[in-house]
């Protein structure tokens, strides 16, 4: 367990499709259940019993008792940004100046997780820590869900849906953090915006072989992009990365929710 506690943006702006509100009945993504509690919900219960979170800011039209919420502005990156600068206001100069960025649709995180991926961060000394899941671990326990991957040196792997941040290098890069977020369905737009070099080395790993990429050259590349230290966390954790988007989504997590429950009578 860490000697001190790190704060965490929970984004739970943003309205559920027209086929997820006319199935779920619910406007707000945040505000779908999945089992007894809405997604917001899981996420915060998640955080809260971790014992590794100290305050939590919730940006969205939602209600979120015992944390700070703030209205959602226009994009996500709106939200992120007025929940940086929050906790920004909050802190003094020799105040911890990390913060646990979190969405709001990760239904099946858990304390575990999120005390292993902060730790594992934490030793990273970082500016931007990322974690990237093995995709075998995601097909074995939540195969219904499909996810974005890339095939690298060391194996195949999924991003997750958390971030541990130097709060002052994310509040200087709003622009870097736009392009990133528009090209993230995007495997080679995100490598286009790495560079020549890496998109090269990308097309030859899809192409001929994954040896041409490795996470190390990954995260050299991420750092020449934010100009701060960048790093994959691996880990183990699959709940970090399964993220409930589309109606599909919504009924496999639904199904899989019933289903341990059962299991856990």
């Amino acid at each position: 367990m860490l000697p001190y506690k790190i704060d965490a943006v929970v984004l739970a702006g943003g309205e559920s499709s027209p086929a997820v509100m006319q199935a779920t009945g619910q406007a707000r993504r945040a505000n779908i259940k999945i089992g007894e509690h809405s997604m917001l919900e899981h996420v915060i219960n998640a955080l809260n019993d971790s014992g590794t979170i100290g305050s939590i800011i919730v940006i969205g039209d939602v209600n979120a008792p015992n944390c700070v919420v703030l209205e959602e502005g226009r994009t996500m990156i709106d939200n992120l940004m007025k929940g940086l600068l929050k906790l920004r206001s909050a802190k003094g100069d020799g105040d911890q100046r990390f913060a646990l960025i979190a969405t709001c649709d990760i239904p099946f995180l858990t304390s575990e997780s999120i005390n292993d991926f902060v730790q594992r961060a934490i030793e990273a000394r970082a500016s931007l820590c990322y974690p990237i899941i093995p995709m075998d671990l995601c097909r074995t326990k939540y195969g219904s869900f499909k996810r974005t991957s890339l095939r690298v040196k060391e194996g195949e792997f999924t991003g997750g849906n958390i971030m541990l941040v130097d709060i002052d290098v994310m509040l200087t890069q709003r622009s870097m953090i736009e392009r990133s977020f528009a090209a993230r369905k995007n495997l080679f737009r995100i490598a286009s915006i790495l560079g020549p070099a890496f998109l090269f080395r990308l097309i030859v790993s899809r192409l001929v072989t994954p040896k041409a990429l490795n996470l190390r050259l990954l995260e050299t590349a991420v750092t020449n992009f934010i100009g701060a230290t960048a790093r994959a966390i691996v880990t183990l954790y699959a709940e970090i990365g399964t993220d409930i988007d589309k109606f599909e989504d919504v009924r496999a997590a639904i199904e899989l929710s019933q289903a341990q429950s059962i299991i856990n009578r």
